[in-house]
């Protein structure tokens, strides 16, 4: 097991506590889901991550470096509501909506990446 991936999923399982923890508080909602979501897709990776080699984390961590705060950025810049006309029809997203989709998105992206780095480094090693 990598110490990364072992720091790595200590801290998502405390962020997991710190999102669930705001969350409750409703002033803090949308900070809350954003942490909690992003936490639950870093356990699973990570805990995925736990069982390949180091350079298949090393692949996953450099994109996570990049898609996380572009991620941030696209929450924070995105409304706390929805644009409502008359109660009925709800054009757009709000944060939680976009926290929701940059998860799935993180996760999905995540294990494509992981998956066709194990296959480059089983070919590397195994050349048929």
């Amino acid at each position: 097991m990598h110490y990364k991936s072992k720091i790595g999923l200590s801290v998502a399982v405390l962020l997991v506590i710190l999102g669930i923890s705001l969350s409750r508080d409703h002033r803090f909602d949308s900070i809350g889901t954003f942490i909690f979501l992003f936490s639950i897709v870093l356990i699973i990776i990570l805990g995925i991550l736990l069982f390949f080699q180091k350079e298949i984390f090393d692949v996953w961590f450099g994109v996570a470096r990049i898609y996380l705060p572009i991620a941030v950025i696209l929450i924070l810049i995105s409304p706390s509501q929805r644009q409502c006309g008359l109660g009925v029809v709800c054009i757009g997203s709000d944060k939680e909506d976009i926290s929701w989709f940059l998860s799935v998105a993180f996760l999905i992206i995540s294990l494509i990446l992981i998956i066709r780095a194990h296959h480059r480094t089983q070919q590397r090693h195994h050349p048929d």
